[in-house]
């Protein structure tokens, strides 16, 4: 006979439901990357394509929490590449959710990506950077930033929600995808 008191019930149930399958499924991925049952599968690319997805996604994030979400593409020449657009995407919403989710509302979270001198015939390197200006990371936890189930001390006290698992994933995955991976940051003023 309590319609609204079920309702919020339900809701929260649902919460906690969907919490519970992402950790399992990150947990599973793990598993799957480590047991090298995950290959690349590189095919023809647009880099402006996996962009706009990430950008659509972000952008109806960072407008619940009034964050300001910008991308400079200005240091890309080459566009079309063979990549494994899946990873890639995955890799760069982690990164970009990682940045709103750590960014207070009214905040601003930058993407820069860069196409740096080719290494070699018809290659290159880009750089992908997500820059925020959120809580920030102290300089002895970013040394275990990518171990699984490590998070910010002040997170849990303040009711951000994570795993811990989400770097450990764009870890793996950049490892696989023969890449890098550098964290610096300062406590209060943001990460990149």
């Amino acid at each position: 006979n309590e319609p609204k008191k079920i309702l919020d019930y339900l809701g929260r149930i649902e919460t906690a439901s969907e919490q519970l399958l992402g950790l399992i499924n990150n947990i599973l991925e793990i598993s799957r990357i480590e047991s090298g049952k995950i290959q690349l599968e590189e095919t023809p690319c647009s880099l402006l394509d996996i962009i706009k997805d990430v950008q659509k996604i972000v952008l109806a994030q960072a407008e619940i929490k009034n964050i300001a979400f910008s991308i400079n593409l200005s240091g890309l020449q080459h566009t079309n590449v063979y990549c494994d657009h899946e990873k890639l995407n995955r890799i760069l919403l982690c990164l970009t959710g990682n940045a709103i989710k750590y960014t207070e509302n009214g905040g601003r979270i930058y993407m820069t990506v860069t196409e740096h001198k080719e290494a070699a015939y018809n290659y290159a390197v880009y750089q992908f950077m997500v820059e925020d200006n959120g809580i920030g990371i102290s300089e002895n936890y970013i040394k275990r930033i990518f171990d699984p189930f490590e998070r910010v001390e002040n997170t849990t006290l303040s009711g951000i929600h994570g795993t811990g698992l989400g770097l450990t994933i764009v870890k793996n995955l950049v490892d696989l995808m023969s890449g890098t991976i550098e964290v610096s940051s300062s406590r209060g003023k943001g990460s990149k």
